[in-house]
């Protein structure tokens, strides 16, 4: 059954946050995507625990994989997705559970900053796809306007389930000052996004709260991932 069948019937229990749990297990500040490549042991133990506590989707180590992130260029990123993508697989090991690749922001500064960022997270994309990933979460984004250029040119060229998390506080807004009403509502005009919700930013009282009095988008699926 693929994704979207599965997702008609039944709620999808998630996994949790990676690189805080990274860090407050292995009493590490490095950054957990470089352990894809230097301790794989460690990160495919983090995937574990999420699947041995019942979590039936996980998202690669990946959110900071990028080259502003990394101070790497495109090349290494890309072998660390590879790698990242390998070690869930791994740690999948045939149990009933789909992989999601995991894309969080690339730091801009200014407008040609954003442009390349515009065209590397379409890469990323691309490499996921081409490690036969089909389910790409892009997370803790404060608007959709950095991302739906990728998400548009990659869902042209590859069938792919798409899911968008944005990050508000407790009052519903985003760093770009965004409303999450309007966040919803701009992901929900967006045909390729098949789920929209939120992620980080506030725990999951605020988020239920705010979840509740806002309408889910039509024809999209609810994502709550605090």
């Amino acid at each position: 059954m693929n994704l979207r069948e599965y997702l008609k019937t039944t709620n999808l229990i998630t996994d949790g946050a990676f690189g805080t749990y990274f860090a407050a297990k292995y009493q590490t500040q490095d950054i957990p995507e470089l352990a894809n490549i230097t301790a794989p042991e460690k990160v495919k133990k983090i995937h574990e625990e999420y699947l041995n506590a019942g979590a039936k989707f996980i998202r690669t180590n990946t959110f900071a994989s990028n080259t502003e992130t990394l101070q790497e260029d495109f090349a290494e990123v890309e072998k660390n997705i590879q790698a990242a993508v390998e070690i869930a697989r791994d740690a999948v090991n045939g149990r009933d559970a789909w992989i999601a690749g995991d894309i969080g922001p690339i730091p801009v500064n200014g407008a040609e900053d954003a442009a390349a960022a515009a065209d590397e997270y379409y890469q990323i994309a691309k490499t996921f796809a081409e490690c036969g990933v089909t389910v790409l979460d892009f997370e803790t984004f404060a608007d959709l306007d950095g991302i739906l250029p990728a998400i548009k040119k990659i869902c042209a060229e590859y069938e792919m389930f798409i899911m968008v998390s944005f990050s508000v506080n407790q009052f519903g807004y985003s760093n770009a000052g965004l409303s999450a009403r309007k966040l919803l509502q701009r992901a929900g005009e967006a045909k390729e996004i098949d789920a929209v919700g939120f992620n980080c930013g506030v725990g999951p009282s605020h988020m239920h709260r705010i979840l509740q009095i806002l309408e889910k988008p039509e024809g999209k699926l609810l994502t709550a991932l605090p």
